[in-house]
């Protein structure tokens, strides 16, 4: 048994560690923020031969939010191309135009632009201003869907706690890593109340199209950032009660609000490759995504070995270079090189890779347990649903995936310490909502309803949910004010016809 000064302290340690966290840099980061210091350093450079080197630019970094030194470069780079050209996601280099960016996503470098030329601001305030609003109105609209299961003063103070700290964390890191976390923060409680028991139909098809249009945002301005929420989404859709035409409805609902962005990004692009086929001489088009094998294959160096010597992309790029010095940095063929390097490592070093995929998910395993730390005694005591555990914690496994393919820093998994900092949040409201309910409705003690002996809980349950098959939501107004507890329970526990 804990005593009552036991807990707010417990609460004062996770929201220290997981501020705390914030304080973490990504080792490329702080590497771009240095390495141009001495002038002496050549890089190799994007959509340019792998055996071309340049002297890195030193440009101080403006905004009052972090950002990657070639990122920073590049958003003005593509600004000054639209405003000369007329044509986006183009950028002049040695008295030539050249594709802005090669070799990453392009949502970043069309939005913060447009955003640029409609209001006359500079690179730098659109930055600012794009990536800063999206941290408030992802916290801000994130507090109201948790505000909206919440009852009472107590559980709307608790609601705080995981936005707080993954609002910090989001502004502490920066760069397009803002959305890793934004997509879930605003994502995963509407989605959760959309998905409860009593919602009125064109309110839940509202909130799912609406946030399929927030996934398919992430997923233009980061590959994969969408992903996770998906994932919750659809074992969520899976696990509830709701008829299956509803279901499919729901479902179809999200994938055509989250294509609406993706379809619309297919435009710029076009328009830039008619554009630079016709000024300039045998132009091949590059990959408009993030190098995904490029990171695959850096990430092998997390350990001491053999293969590749350190995380930094020259890495990469001298390997390449050994092999065939013509290929294009960023472009198919080096993709096409590496993926055929990290396949034969695979295949030759079973233990080595073995060594690396644990050490990596040990790291992420210990980050988890820093965000959730309370919470998982809360959600062991009291268990949600089947639905809600598998939803949330397969969501966070596919949120880590970055962290293993890369190196698991902050960073690159923002998405998993937003999902698991939410878990939390429902872990713990729902063992403060059964242990303060339990005694008024079957007058056991507090522990005898959430943590005690197995027969007192399954009266506590039987007494709370009698025959959910014949019970009315629409003659119960109470449960529409109800709590993160009823929410939960009701949305997933209860037979519910539509």
């Amino acid at each position: 048994m804990s005593s009552p000064r036991f807990k707010p302290i417990c609460l004062v340690l996770a929201i220290a560690i997981t501020f705390g966290a914030g304080e973490y840099r990504c080792p490329a980061q702080a590497e771009m923020g240095t390495s141009g210091s001495s002038g002496s350093l050549q890089l190799p450079k994007l959509c340019m031969p792998v055996s071309y080197r340049q002297v890195p630019t030193i440009a101080p970094i403006k905004t009052k939010i972090e950002m990657l030194g070639d990122r920073y470069i590049e958003v003005g780079e593509a600004l000054q191309g639209w405003n000369e050209t007329g044509v986006p996601l183009v950028g002049k280099f040695n008295d030539r135009w050249e594709a802005v960016p090669c070799g990453d996503d392009t949502g970043l470098f069309y939005i913060v632009p447009l955003l640029a030329r409609q209001t006359g601001w500079s690179a730098d305030r659109s930055l600012d201003a794009f990536l800063l609003g999206m941290i408030v109105v992802s916290a801000t609209a994130g507090l109201a869907g948790l505000w909206l299961t919440a009852s009472g003063v107590w559980p709307r103070i608790l609601a705080v706690v995981p936005i707080a700290p993954a609002a910090y964390l989001a502004y502490k890191l920066g760069d397009v890593y803002v959305v890793q976390g934004s997509v879930v923060l605003i994502s995963i409680p509407w989605l959760l109340y959309a998905l409860k028991a009593g919602v009125r139909s064109w309110l839940r098809c509202l909130i799912v199209f609406l946030s399929g249009i927030s996934l398919g945002l992430a997923q233009w301005i980061r590959t994969q950032s969408g992903s996770p929420v998906l994932v919750f989404f659809a074992i969520l859709v899976c696990f509830s009660s709701l008829r299956r035409s509803i279901k499919i409805l729901l479902s179809a609902t999200l994938l055509i609000g989250m294509s609406l962005p993706l379809l619309y990004e297919q435009f710029p692009l076009h328009e830039r490759e008619r554009f630079l086929v016709t000024h300039r001489r045998g132009y091949q088009p590059t990959l408009n995504h993030h190098l995904f094998w490029h990171t695959a294959y850096l990430g092998l160096s997390y350990l001491n070995n053999p293969y590749v010597t350190a995380w930094r992309d020259l890495s990469a790029v001298q390997y390449v270079q050994a092999v065939d010095p013509t290929v294009i940095y960023g472009g198919e063929k080096y993709e096409a090189l590496l993926r055929s390097r990290v396949e034969d490592i695979i295949h030759r070093d079973h233990q080595f890779i073995f060594y690396t995929v644990a050490a990596k998910a040990g790291v992420l395993a210990c980050m988890l347990l820093l965000c959730i730390n309370i919470g998982l005694a809360a959600s062991i005591s009291c268990p949600k649903s089947l639905g809600t555990e598998l939803a949330f914690w397969l969501a966070t496994t596919f949120a880590a995936l970055p962290g293993i393919i890369a190196i698991p820093v902050p960073q690159y998994v923002l998405g998993m310490i937003t999902m698991a900092l939410l878990y939390w949040y429902y872990s713990v409201s729902f063992y403060v909502e059964r242990c303060s309910e339990r005694p008024a409705k079957t007058g056991t003690a507090v522990w005898g309803a959430c943590g005690g002996s197995k027969s007192n809980q399954e009266a506590a349950d039987r007494t709370s949910m009698s025959d959910p098959s014949t019970t009315a939501i629409a003659q119960q107004p109470s449960l529409h004010r109800s709590s993160a507890f009823n929410a939960l329970r009701f949305a997933f526990g209860a037979s519910h016809h539509e």
